[in-house]
């Protein structure tokens, strides 16, 4: 416990090293070095302790006496001087000690030390002085209260032993002879009630009768003290005999706590002794009943094989190759109980050896840990089933991503077919109109078969082009991003001339970016931004926003990965969403021209399969998309360092 403590010593040296001393303890420590500063200390402040040097520039210290009892403060003097009658005079004001200064500073700091410790202690005791000397009583009251003690006094024997009955007495200080009921009486009375039989007891007597002290001992006193008594003396005997009752505090809380704790072991756990032939000589009460169902079995020897099936048996008949190099072994043990069901005991199994390390006797100790046994077993079947439910859901996921992939894949297709179908119908329909002019001769209609292969060799093309963009990559491979978003854009880019939407290009060249991954895969997650980005701008017409529709796709390089961004000037995404959109299922769409999983594959595609991250954010005008990649040069000197 950390204490206001004064020190009050004109030796700088002295003072400065007992500040430091009880500082590194904790305690908060004031200075004075002469008498004046230290009433005004006192008066201003709440000191638990003063540590007084007699002799002071300024006066004498015992005059700081009474400011410390009126202050309610205990004193340690600190003193040079031998006096005896002095000494007595100030014990006579209730101090805590009386120290001699002339030893080594550590001698002293230690007493210090030592009796604040014994302060602490002694103000958990109550002590009832019995005297009909009214002196000896207020004496004694002083100087115990001043040690810490709290003190009850009594007149005579009757009285005594009537405040014993009330109250709750830790140590008693009795004369031996009173009138109404004397020590022996009182003694006698003491011993034979329960309540107070083991009461510690100091006798004080100015008696030199021999018989009468034999008489003292059989009642089993602490301590005779003969009066007049020594001033010390008494004190140092009061605070043995009560730390011996410390003691005996200190040993029976400490027995109380080990019987909670032997009684939570012995109801908590599973215990056994079996021999090396797995005999097993002892089972406690609570595994038999969990065994057998009743204690009958708790002490009677019986065999293993007659409880314990295979493979627990084989697992027993393991522990025989046991030596005592062997630490603890660890299993969880199955056994069939007397119903028939099973139960599992989590135990550490040791064995014991005799001196030349044969093994004599095998110690169990466990837990029932059946019913977690039976949840996890539980809890597994219900993980499996939400792993089946997660895997049906997520191929739902892709099922339906595919399908939308096939939506937007057909309408692109359309767009990048109208044109030459356009051109094809005007030349079928050229024919007739030149066979009825009669201009349908050979070079015409070699002209004609020319121009209209040349258009179905492109439909042709687009086919086998929309066709490879979805075909997924087989394996990784180096590629170019500059070319990945040259061949999505020839997928979409007439999709966005025929809503007018102006694509923007920024450093995308070929032949600066490479990347290690798929590409497909790479085209598919930028062609889903892209239809994302043309879906906010096409819902944007007619509300009045920017008639300069735009889409910007730039490249950069940074902190050693390539940034990909895709932004539009679209609007943005609402700040209350904007965290949400990656999640499956969710969608800003309106009703049924949406899936929710777009944008949760590519951030799949990107951060799973590609090893990088799919970030998104809003600037000035709209959305901005970032795919962050690590450069086929960073990414090679990463698999070098692994490897």
């Amino acid at each position: 416990m950390a204490y206001n403590i004064l020190i009050v010593e004109d030796s700088k040296l002295i003072n400065d090293n007992l500040k430091k001393s009880l500082e590194s303890d904790g305690h908060y420590v004031e200075q004075a070095f002469d008498f004046e500063t230290a009433v005004g200390l006192i008066k201003s402040n709440r000191f638990e302790y003063i540590l007084l040097d007699l002799i002071l520039p300024d006066g004498e210290g015992e005059m700081l006496l009474p400011y410390a009892k009126r202050a309610d403060t205990r004193v340690i003097v600190m003193t040079t001087d031998r006096d005896s009658f002095r000494r007595d005079r100030i014990f006579g004001f209730g101090i805590v000690d009386y120290m001699i200064k002339d030893r080594y500073f550590d001698d002293l700091i230690d007493g210090i030390r030592k009796m604040i410790r014994q302060v602490e202690i002694n103000s958990t005791f109550t002590l009832l002085v019995v005297d009909d000397s009214a002196f000896i009583r207020n004496h004694l009251e002083l100087l115990l209260s001043g040690r810490g003690f709290l003190v009850l006094t009594a007149i005579d024997g009757k009285e005594g032993y009537e405040k014993l009955l009330k109250y709750p007495i830790d140590g008693l200080i009795a004369d031996l002879e009173m009138p109404i009921m004397d020590g022996f009486e009182l003694m006698a009375k003491i011993r034979r009630k329960k309540e107070t039989k083991n009461l510690p007891v100091m006798i004080l007597t100015g008696s030199n009768d021999s018989n009468k002290i034999a008489k003292v001992i059989k009642h089993d006193v602490k301590d005779l003290i003969r009066k007049p008594y020594i001033t010390e003396e008494v004190l140092l005997k009061i605070d043995n005999m009560m730390n011996e009752v410390q003691q005996r505090r200190s040993i029976g809380e400490e027995r109380r706590k080990f019987d909670l704790y032997h009684n939570a072991i012995v109801n908590s756990t599973l215990y056994m002794k079996f021999s090396p032939d797995l005999q097993a000589i002892y089972i406690n009460e609570r595994f038999s009943e969990l065994l057998f169902g009743r204690t009958a079995k708790a002490f009677e020897s019986i065999s293993l094989k007659e409880f314990v099936k295979n493979p627990t048996l084989d697992l027993f008949r393991s522990l025989q190759k046991l030596s005592p190099q062997n630490p603890p072994v660890y299993y969880v043990f199955m056994f069939n109980k007397f119903d028939g069901m099973p139960c599992y005991v989590s135990a550490t199994v040791s064995g014991i050896f005799d001196a030349e390390g044969k093994m004599t006797e095998m110690v169990f100790i466990g837990h029932d840990i059946t019913q977690l046994q039976q949840h996890e077993l539980y809890l597994q079947e219900q993980v499996e089933k939400q792993m089946q439910i997660n895997f049906e859901q997520q191929q739902l996921m892709f099922n339906q991503s595919k399908m939308a992939a096939m939506g937007e894949m057909i309408g692109n297709i359309a767009h990048q077919w109208r044109q030459p179908l356009n051109a094809l119908g005007l030349m079928i329909q050229g024919i007739e109109d030149a066979h009825l002019h009669g201009e349908l001769d050979e070079p015409y209609l070699h002209d004609m078969t020319v121009k209209s292969m040349t258009k179905i060799e492109f439909m042709s093309q687009t086919i086998d082009d929309f066709r490879n963009f979805f075909q997924p990559n087989k394996a990784k491979e180096p590629f170019d991003m500059a070319v990945a978003i040259h061949k999505t854009i020839d997928i979409i880019g007439k999709t966005l001339e025929n809503h007018h939407i102006r694509l923007v290009l920024e450093g995308v060249e070929e032949g600066k970016y490479m990347i290690d991954g798929y590409r497909n895969e790479l085209q598919q997650v930028i062609l889903n931004l892209l239809n994302n980005a043309k879906d906010a701008l096409c819902s944007n017409e007619g509300k009045g926003m920017d008639v300069d529709q735009w889409i910007r796709i730039s490249i950069e390089e940074k902190k050693k990965m390539c940034i990909l961004s895709i932004e539009d000037n679209g609007g943005g995404i609402p700040e209350s969403i904007i965290e949400r959109i990656f999640e499956p299922y969710y969608t800003t769409k309106q009703e049924g021209k949406g899936t929710g999983v777009g944008l949760y594959m590519s951030k799949m595609i990107i951060e799973q399969n590609m090893g990088g991250r799919l970030e998104v954010s809003n600037h000035a005008q709209g959305a901005c998309f970032s795919i962050y990649l690590p450069p086929l040069e960073t990414k090679l000197v990463m698999e070098n360092k692994n490897g």
